[in-house]
């Protein structure tokens, strides 16, 4: 499982599976956070302080569902290429 793109409280961030990675700006003890749009409360929190960046756990998200739709689109060949890959 690989890390997605997101929006944090309106910053760019970073998900995977019900952890989320961005830019330490959100504040301290965030009981609650806003991505892409929708609310999920937060279990767990860590500042890396060397980066500046804050690694949140949620307790009732799944970015895994995401991530999985996102890989699926980017199996479809190109345009013009050959759908069915007999090399013919």
């Amino acid at each position: 499982m690989s890390w997605i793109e997101v929006e944090i409280e309106g910053i760019g961030g970073m998900a995977k599976g019900n952890e989320v990675m961005c830019a330490n700006s959100i504040g301290e003890d965030p009981k609650s956070v806003s991505i892409n749009g929708a609310d999920y409360a937060v279990d767990d929190w860590n500042v890396d302080e060397r980066d500046d960046v804050i690694y949140l756990t949620l307790a009732d998200a799944d970015f895994k569902n995401v991530q999985t739709a996102q890989e699926e689109d980017d199996d479809e060949p190109a345009e013009g290429g050959n759908p069915d890959n007999s090399g013919e």
